[in-house]
């Protein structure tokens, strides 16, 4: 094996266990600390609100310091080190005997590490893409890495299933809780391997008048950017309702949509399967439309699948809508990472990563302030309510997609 195909295959590894364990956290947190220990939707949405002001100041000066100061390989495993102890800890929490406001306090910081550790490797690990790609084949490189995020998932739901229903039992009983263990030490494992197969990234060489002051006056000049603060405005506004969906969409399928359990890892197998196809059509099209067109198209069918989402009961009917979202998403994560690797300088990835990656966590505090708000003011009409939460999310989206139709063509239009 080459030693580009082998930091590739690292590199894409590197996602394929992150998605093990965060969609494990995804589906079965919210139920655990909402339902199972009565923690409450205001404190879950809280938790994510936090967590984006610790990214927001921490993000863009670890990237910083990935481009001048640290091999990025380094950065990433300390962010498995963190993320893996993060969820570890949840599975003690889980089989503890703390009093109720302890286990509630202790899991919503477990928590937030979690998220803080998860986002600022993945500003890292996203700003690795162009020592693994040329720019002509940047769409078709990160739909790679894309859909082996999604197959982890699906892998990682398929793992950790069996020891949620009970058929295998890790000191104590099945539920929700079950899935942190299983899930952290899957992860650890195939993070290892992925550190082990990516060789020490090229960097450019260190400037040695880098410092604080240089990177404030890097992050002046990135607000200065018409282009590319078009294209963050408009990321903020569609990220902001895509993730608080997703963070909310455990509570969503059992309390409005009443599937089981099972029904809901099974949901959600479809879900990233078609995330995984999603991923890989930009490049099967790029021949007939844009990278521009591209973002715009999938936007757009983002705004029309929410109405139906929002209103149906037939099961049936909400899993074909899943599966038009999975497809939607996987596109949309795969272009925005390439939108914004164009428009963005190619000696500061790290850097500009880390504020994309802020900017992203930014995008997880109107919407899910939005979506507690309604949540807790419509309170009276019982599980309904998350329905009209769920259509104050498609304004979000709306709003992002005129955002993102100012972004001028020059640099995005031909790839």
């Amino acid at each position: 094996m080459s030693i580009a195909k082998r930091d590739l295959l690292g590199w894409c590894l590197f996602d394929f266990a992150n998605s093990v364990l965060i969609i494990n956290g995804a589906l079965y947190f919210p139920q655990w600390f909402v339902v199972n220990n009565r923690g409450g939707d205001l404190w879950f949405n809280a938790s994510l609100i936090i967590s984006t002001v610790i990214v927001f100041f921490t993000a863009p000066h670890i990237g910083f310091l990935s481009d001048e100061k640290i091999h990025k390989r380094t950065v990433l495993a300390w962010c498995a080190v963190f993320l893996f102890a993060s969820t570890l800890s949840l599975a003690v929490i889980d089989r503890s005997l703390l009093a109720h406001g302890l286990r509630v306090t202790c899991g919503m910081v477990a928590f937030i590490c979690v998220l803080c550790s998860y986002q600022i490797g993945s500003a890292i690990y996203n700003s690795m893409l162009s020592q693994y790609a040329d720019q002509k084949d940047f769409i078709r490189v990160s739909g790679y890495g894309a859909a082996c995020s999604w197959a982890g998932a699906i892998v990682g739901i398929l793992f950790v299933l069996p020891f949620v229903r009970g058929q295998y039992n890790l000191f104590g009983p099945p539920g929700p809780g079950a899935a942190f263990l299983p899930a952290a030490v899957m992860y650890g494992v195939i993070t290892i391997c992925s550190i082990a197969l990516m060789r020490a990234p090229r960097r450019v060489t260190p400037n040695p008048n880098s410092s604080l002051r240089s990177w404030r006056k890097d992050l002046t000049t990135l607000l200065r950017n018409k282009d590319l603060m078009l294209f963050l405005i408009s990321f903020v506004l569609f990220s902001d309702a895509i993730l608080t969906i997703g963070s909310n969409a455990p509570l969503y399928l059992g309390e409005v949509m009443h599937f089981s359990d099972s029904g809901r890892a099974m949901l959600f197998l479809l879900l990233f399967t078609c995330m995984a196809i999603g991923a890989l059509l930009p490049d099967l099209f790029k021949s007939r439309v844009n990278t521009k067109q591209a973002v715009i198209i999938a936007l757009v069918g983002w705004c029309i699948i929410l109405l139906p989402v929002s209103l149906i009961h037939s099961q049936n009917a909400f899993a074909a809508c899943f599966g038009i979202i999975g497809l939607l998403y996987g596109a949309l994560i795969n272009l925005s990472r390439v939108v914004f690797i164009l428009l963005s300088p190619k000696n500061q990835l790290g850097q500009y990563f880390g504020i994309y990656t802020s900017f992203e966590r930014v995008a997880t505090f109107l919407g899910p302030a939005l979506w507690a708000l309604v949540a807790v003011g419509l309170a009276s009409l019982g599980p309904d309510r998350y329905r009209y939460a769920m259509l104050t999310m498609d304004a979000l989206l709306i709003c992002g997609l005129y955002a993102f139709t100012k972004v001028p063509l020059t640099k995005i239009a031909d790839v």
